[in-house]
C-alpha cells in the first residue's frame, strides 16, 4: 500500500484457512481483525476452500450414515486440529501399530459431542465470517486486456468463467478430480460470456516450493501444512509485481498425531537461515 499510495487495494484469501495446523482458531481471529481493520482503500475478500466447506457441514445435525462419514472425513483430513484449536478434544483410541490411523474408533456419539462443544465455543464473529465466504472473485484493472479470476480449487478448462461448477471452484469435486487436474493446465486464459480473458489464480493443489505462473493460471499452493511456505501473489496494474512467501513456523502436519489436553498446541520449530531470509525478503 505504501508503494502504491493512490491505488485501491484488494486482499483476497483463496481458501483453506483451517485444518492441518495448530492454530486454526488464531488464523480465523486474524482474518476477522483484518476485515475489521480494512480501510476505505483496502477491500478484503475471503473465499471458500474445501476445508471451510467441510467445517460448515460439521455444524449440521447428523441425520444418517452419510453425514457421519462426512464428519469423520473432516476429522481425518485435519479437522481434529481445528477442533483442538477451539478447545474441543476427541477420544483417543489410536492403534500406534498402524502406519496411519483413520480415527475409525470414533462413534456417532463421539462426533455429536464434539459438534455440540464446537457450536458452544465457536465465536459469533467466526460464524459470521463463514457465512460471508465467497466462491470466487474477479479482478480486472480498467483498460487492461485481461483480468484475474480467483478461486480455491481451479476451473473446468472447456467451460466459460460464467458457467463453472461450484464443486470444482471450491475443490470438493472429489470423484471427478477436475480441480487437481487444473494444476497441470498449460493453455491460455479462459474467457467469459463476453469474450473477455481471465487468468485463473488458485490454490488447493500443491505445486512445489514456489508458485507457478503460466499463461492461463497462477498456482499458489506451496504446501504450508507440509512444512512448506505460505505464498501470496501481488498484482499491480494488471501484471505480477512480486510473490511473497512466509515460512512455516511449525513442524509438518503429522497424520499420526492425536490432539489432547496434554500435547496441545504443538511447539514451534527452529527456523533455519534460509527460512529466515525468505520470510524477511520474500521471493520475486
Amino acid at each position: 500500500m505504501a508503494r502504491h499510495p493512490l491505488a485501491q487495494i484488494e486482499i483476497v484469501l483463496a481458501g483453506d484457512m483451517i485444518n492441518r495446523g495448530p492454530h486454526s482458531k488464531s488464523v480465523m481471529d486474524r482474518i476477522v481483525r483484518l476485515k475489521a481493520e480494512a480501510t476505505s482503500r483496502c477491500k478484503v475478500t475471503v473465499l471458500w476452500g474445501n476445508h471451510e466447506y467441510a467445517l460448515k457441514k460439521f455444524f449440521s445435525v447428523m441425520k444418517d450414515e452419510k453425514d457421519f462419514e462426512h464428519n469423520l472425513a473432516f476429522i481425518q483430513e485435519g479437522g481434529a486440529t481445528t477442533l483442538a484449536s477451539y478447545g474441543v478434544f476427541l477420544p483417543n483410541k489410536a492403534n500406534t501399530h498402524l502406519s496411519r490411523h483413520k480415527w475409525d474408533w470414533l462413534t456417532h456419539d463421539d462426533i455429536k459431542n464434539a459438534q455440540q462443544q464446537l457450536r458452544h465455543q465457536f465465536p459469533v464473529s467466526h460464524k459470521m465470517m463463514l457465512h460471508d465466504l465467497k466462491i470466487d472473485h474477479r479482478y480486472k484493472p480498467e483498460g487492461q486486456p485481461k483480468g484475474y479470476y480467483i478461486c480455491h480449487g481451479g476451473v473446468i478448462t472447456g467451460t466459460t468463467i460464467d458457467e463453472q461448477s461450484k464443486a470444482v471452484l471450491i475443490g470438493i469435486d472429489y470423484k471427478e478430480g477436475i480441480s487437481r487436474e487444473f494444476a497441470r493446465y498449460n493453455g491460455g486464459p479462459l474467457t467469459d460470456k463476453h469474450g473477455d480473458e481471465w487468468v485463473v489464480i488458485h490454490g488447493h493443489t500443491i505445486i512445489g516450493r514456489y508458485p507457478k505462473a503460466k499463461t492461463g493460471r497462477i498456482s499458489i499452493d506451496t504446501g504450508c501444512f507440509k512444512g512448506g511456505r505460505l505464498s501470496c501473489v501481488v498484482i499491480a496494474d494488471g501484471e505480477i509485481e512480486k510473490i511473497l512467501q512466509c515460512p512455516s513456523l511449525y513442524p509438518p502436519y503429522n497424520e499420526y498425531f492425536v490432539p489432547s489436553n496434554s500435547n496441545w498446541p504443538p511447539q514451534k520449530k527452529q527456523l533455519n537461515l534460509l527460512d529466515k531470509v525468505m520470510g524477511m525478503a520474500g521471493w520475486k
